[in-house]
């Protein structure tokens, strides 16, 4: 049973940790430097409320605009490259956060499609998917950039990390959201 309590002000929501059918936070790796930073804040917080990391790294082949769309790679190349990034980002995770639980994944497409391929597959829904801008801290790229495809859903608990961003543990015991 999903419990939400609704404060005082009627406008803010404070989510318990553990909800049942909401099992783990949802996040991803960029391949830029300091790509990293999302699933740092990710794993932080999941820490926090103890509950599991599921990281994804969502891909798509780069095509070349011309007469004749080509792809610039190979699909196989593509996908190894994004093999290898996530097995690093995921084995630096392991290590520097070893109490807790991280599963990964490489998926085609952005995570946008990640999130509706679990809907149409009923699989649980995550209870927060923290998201990162690869481009820039300013409001044109966060706007310009997959991340918007999913605060612009706005069907689920999303948290947009900056990417100069360090998660600060003060003794979390709720999540509020207005």
């Amino acid at each position: 049973m999903k419990k939400i309590n609704r404060a005082a002000s009627g406008s803010v929501h404070s989510l318990l940790p553990n909800l049942q059918g909401m099992s783990y936070i949802l996040t991803t790796v960029y391949p830029a430097l300091g790509g990293d930073v999302t699933a740092d804040y990710g794993a932080e917080l999941a820490l926090a409320m103890k509950l599991p990391l599921r990281i994804v790294l969502p891909y798509v082949v780069p095509v070349a605009i011309g007469e004749i769309p080509m792809p610039i790679m190979a699909v196989e190349e593509v996908r190894d490259a994004a093999n290898v990034r996530l097995a690093e980002a995921a084995k630096r995770l392991a290590t520097t956060y070893p109490r807790l639980h991280i599963t990964s994944d490489v998926v085609y497409g952005n995570l946008a499609d990640v999130l509706g391929d679990e809907d149409a597959d009923g699989k649980p829904a995550p209870i927060l998917t923290v998201i990162g801008n690869n481009d820039g801290d300013d409001a044109d790229s966060w706007m310009s950039n997959e991340s918007s495809d999913i605060m612009r859903e706005g069907s689920r608990l999303t948290l947009a990390v900056p990417r100069n961003s360090s998660f600060q543990h003060s003794g979390i015991r709720s999540l509020e959201f207005t």
